[in-house]
């Protein structure tokens, strides 16, 4: 029997995962298992089932360190024979269950220490499907791309890789796009005044920015780890990595403000003094990112962000003293990006388009003015990204008549608890953005109704917040592009 005797011992570990786990097929439609009509997929053999349960047991896996070390130790107990299946139903949930990237560097890390070879396979595979996603124009393959760029980055924090191979994995996104953008540059210089000059013009930059994004969206899950670095040499090449994209900034485009954001400021300057506002999402995103890089230099815990659980410091083996005690790292193969060409802006931004945001309430009501003591400048960026991963990940279940997936899922997101108002005002926020996305929202406007409605019936206190960001939206509605009007729902 290839599935082992312990596959059948690891179902007993599953769990409650809430909202379940769906599965999404090739041409992006889902399913979610032990629902629907009236279709009966035919039974399985002993060995295919025994793989369906280890599958569901690392679906199910809640992060804590005692399910963590034990599932860790069964699914040893079936390594080296079954790296192939084990690699690819940890792939599969890293790249599908967004909130969870540290259980699953968690479980990495504790069979790095029994079963290496799975370690240096599994390593490698992330390399090689991350390149596949980078290779594709599809938002699902961009989402899947930025979540296994995350993976990738915590891996040092268990003692998997080395901090500065971690570094060169997001110094190769930033590079791939400021080489994009030089390439292009250079042939529009040599194409002089001609049509030729028009269209190498910022061809480049939609996917560029993307790339140099996706590097930044990492930095709240690694950024601690980089900066406090004891390895020789790693501290500096991540700020070396943040002034290459310095460096980039510089390079983009930056006509106008960013045509995706709706900025109206609605606390005034004074009462928002303490975070600058950007017109564009890729400088705000960096911006943040920053800000924390220098409070960091003063104050280490300027990168703690309460909205990614300190998980992996509940595990003794991760300890500073544990993981330098000796070297158990496996080095990951180059990552090599892919490049892409357009044969238009209109094109590219089709493919890679901006960021959403969408900022009408005070600062101070959605995230704080960044004191000390309070919210930092990546606690909302962090939400956000939870926000949007969520809206993708469990999308698919939303015609059914019961609280959709969506729904439950944001309902229990990791949000800071120390400010549930600012969190929910937060969360209705960032949820209009994305509805309200120009050129065309990610899903259907529909499916953001439900999630709201279904929201405010969920948590009693959540009505009031919702009310107070529809009469904001209303209050600037001559201010809105006639498109983002028409999606809002009824007052």
């Amino acid at each position: 029997d290839a599935s082992g005797v312990s596959a059948s011992r690891l179902a007993e570990m599953g769990g409650d995962h809430r909202g379940g786990k769906r599965h999404r097929h090739g041409d992006g439609g889902h399913h979610r298992g032990g629902r629907g009509g009236g279709f009966r997929p035919p039974p399985l053999s002993a060995a295919d089932r025994e793989l369906r349960e280890m599958r569901d047991a690392i679906i199910h896996c809640d992060g804590s360190p005692e399910m963590t070390t034990n599932l860790a130790g069964l699914l040893a107990n079936d390594l080296p024979a079954l790296n192939e299946p084990a690699t690819r139903f940890l792939l599969e949930c890293v790249e599908e269950l967004p909130v969870k990237t540290p259980v699953y560097a968690a479980l990495l890390g504790l069979l790095n220490k029994t079963s290496p070879e799975f370690a240096e396979e599994a390593v490698g595979a992330v390399v090689t499907r991350l390149e596949e996603r980078l290779g594709s124009t599809s938002r699902d393959d961009q989402s899947r791309a930025k979540l296994l760029t995350r993976f990738l980055t915590m891996l040092p924090q268990v003692g998997v890789v080395k901090h500065t191979d971690a570094i060169d994995v997001l110094d190769a996104l930033v590079c791939a796009a400021g080489d994009a953008a030089d390439v292009a540059m250079a042939k529009s210089r040599n194409a002089g005044s001609s049509n030729d000059a028009k269209r190498f013009g910022h061809l480049w930059q939609p996917r560029s920015d993307f790339l140099v994004g996706c590097a930044l969206a990492a930095t709240p899950w690694c950024g601690a780890s980089f900066a406090s670095a004891t390895e020789p040499g790693a501290a500096d090449a991540f700020d070396r990595l943040l002034t290459s994209v310095e460096e980039y900034l510089a390079k983009r485009n930056r006509r106008g403000p960013d045509p995706s954001a709706m900025t109206f400021g609605a606390g005034g300057a004074s009462e928002d003094a303490g975070a600058s506002l950007a017109d564009d999402w890729l400088e705000e995103t960096f911006g943040r990112v920053n800000e924390t890089r220098r409070a960091g230099r003063a104050n280490p815990e300027a990168w703690t962000t309460a909205s990614v659980p300190a998980l992996l410091s509940a595990f003794p083996e991760f300890s500073t003293e544990a993981l330098s005690t000796r070297d158990e790292t496996r080095v990951p193969p180059p990552t090599k990006v892919p490049f892409l060409s357009f044969a238009s802006v209109s094109e590219a931004l089709a493919a890679y388009p901006v960021r959403p945001r969408l900022r009408i309430l005070s600062q101070k009501m959605t995230e704080g003015l960044w004191e000390a003591g309070d919210w930092g400048p990546l606690e909302r960026f962090v939400a956000e990204e939870y926000i949007a991963d969520t809206l993708w990940a469990f999308e698919p279940g939303f015609k059914r008549g019961a609280i959709i997936p969506a729904a439950e899922q944001l309902g229990t997101l990791p949000l800071p608890g120390d400010h549930p108002e600012r969190c929910q005002f937060l969360v209705a926020e960032t949820l209009f953005g994305e509805m309200l996305a120009l050129p065309a929202p990610r899903h259907a406007a529909v499916f953001y109704h439900v999630v709201i409605q279904d929201l405010c019936a969920a948590i009693p206190t959540f009505p009031k917040m919702m009310a107070k960001v529809v009469g904001q939206m209303f209050a600037q509605i001559a201010r809105m592009d006639v498109e983002a009007r028409e999606r809002l729902p009824p007052p």
